[in-house]
């Protein structure tokens, strides 16, 4: 992150500040530290949603939260910054480990972690409205769906039938 992204988590924070979950509204104040668990299909390169994701891990993990990375393919990239990431192809749990919010991404992964914490508040990263496993999991317990252009903002209202208020678009 940078000062500019600095500057727009808190002008974010406070302009939806009404329609975020409260655990949501929290780690963009600042105000509590969290374990989160970011999912994602695959993490050994630093192209599209993996960069995406590694930058959203270096900018929690800066504001002071427990970051863990599950995917089922990993790389050398796994082993910057300080950020937990479970054994390459490892998607069970080997102990319980409580996490205050899952961060998915990719279909398959977000399935699999939804059974796996089936109590644990979600938002979901939407990163592409042509490739399926890109598409979103349709449940209650995913409280936002973030899409990174309005095209796919547009694309998960219409086609998935996802209330326009549980999105928000994030570059």
């Amino acid at each position: 992150t940078n000062q500019e992204w600095e500057k727009n988590r808190i002008i974010f924070s406070e302009k939806y500040k009404d329609s975020l979950p409260i655990k949501i509204n929290r780690i963009l104040r600042k105000k509590e530290k969290l374990n989160i668990l970011i999912g994602c299909l695959n993490f050994n390169d630093y192209t599209g949603s993996e960069l995406h994701v590694y930058e959203l891990a270096k900018g929690l993990k800066k504001l002071g939260h427990n970051i863990s990375i599950c995917s089922n393919v990993g790389g050398d990239i796994q082993r910057k910054d300080g950020i937990k990431i479970p054994a390459k192809g490892q998607l069970y749990q080997t102990q319980p480990i409580k996490f205050d919010l899952l961060h998915l991404h990719h279909k398959p992964i977000t399935e699999h972690l939804l059974r796996l914490y089936p109590q644990t508040t979600t938002v979901c990263t939407i990163h592409s409205e042509v490739i399926d496993l890109e598409h979103p999991v349709i449940d209650d317990r995913i409280k936002k769906y973030i899409c990174i252009r309005p095209e796919i903002q547009d694309f998960i209202t219409k086609d998935f039938g996802i209330d326009i208020n549980k999105t928000n678009v994030v570059y």
